[in-house]
């Protein structure tokens, strides 16, 4: 289907704005429709009120043509791209066009990348995008430190921002160190205990450990336990340590910030 042109009257059309010489012949109705701004002015006591021509200074011709086949389009949502967005959202906070604003946050938030959160952020922050803000900082808290560093978006964020964000990371960070620490921990003690009820069939003479009250016959703090396991000779089922690997395997092979961190 093909963009809509505005260069002549078309069906109805009862109004033109005029952008940087250019004439845009459109329908009061439907920019009443999308913007209260425009339905305030063609219902008060405002000159545009009954004016055939409206004049918008300080506007773009090329941007305000965007803007309208957005508004008369059926496939308005080709018409957003990421050069644009910027001033769509600009000129949807002016004439307070809610629908225009979820639909740049809508192409925002399915093309969020690293390359382009962190710039999809500073536009989330300013014109308060909260399901975007989320969002893109979920994704920058995965971006190592060296990423950061080089992009000139992040440089530009207010300090405070700036602090949310690494705050964020360390969280993340923080959180897969406890992951990895207590997984492994599981893992060793899964190991050692295995072995143990293998080759170890009498009670460790080590009383000192094990002198707590309840008898076994292996204590990974005790020294003793873990020198009679480490050389013992013993076939392991693998199945046995399945759920801790696959965890490991999970966190070293999804878990951007320990893989790119680590490098």
């Amino acid at each position: 289907m093909s963009d809509p042109d505005f260069s002549q009257p078309r069906h109805f059309s009862d109004v033109v704005l005029s952008v940087e010489g250019t004439k845009f012949h459109v329908h009061r109705s439907t920019l009443s429709m999308w913007s209260p701004v425009f339905e305030k002015m063609f219902t008060s006591e405002f000159v545009e009120r009954d004016a055939k021509e409206i004049t918008l200074p300080g506007k773009k011709a090329d941007e305000i043509e965007v803007l309208l086949k957005i508004m008369y389009s059926q496939g308005r949502a080709r018409q957003i791209r990421e050069e644009n967005c910027q001033f769509l959202l600009e000129l949807a906070e002016e004439y307070q066009m809610d629908t225009v604003k979820e639909l740049c946050c809508e192409y925002l938030s399915g093309n969020v990348q690293d390359t382009t959160c962190v710039k999809f952020y500073m536009i989330a922050e300013r014109f308060r995008l909260d399901s975007l803000l989320k969002e893109t900082l979920q994704q920058t808290k995965y971006l190592p430190w060296r990423t950061l560093d080089q992009d000139a978006y992040f440089d530009k964020l207010p300090d405070k921002t700036k602090l949310e964000i690494c705050k964020t990371r360390i969280q993340e960070l923080e959180k897969t160190l406890a992951e990895y620490v207590n997984t492994c921990s599981s893992l060793v003690d899964a190991v050692y205990r295995k072995v143990a009820e293998k080759v170890q069939t009498t009670e460790c003479d080590n009383y000192e450990v094990h002198r707590c009250g309840v008898s076994e016959r292996f204590k990974l703090s005790c020294k003793c336990c873990r020198r009679r396991v480490q050389y013992a000779e013993c076939d392991l089922e693998y199945w046995i340590f399945r759920t801790q690997l696959k965890k490991l395997f999970d966190l070293e092979h999804y878990n951007k910030t320990a893989r790119e961190c680590k490098g």
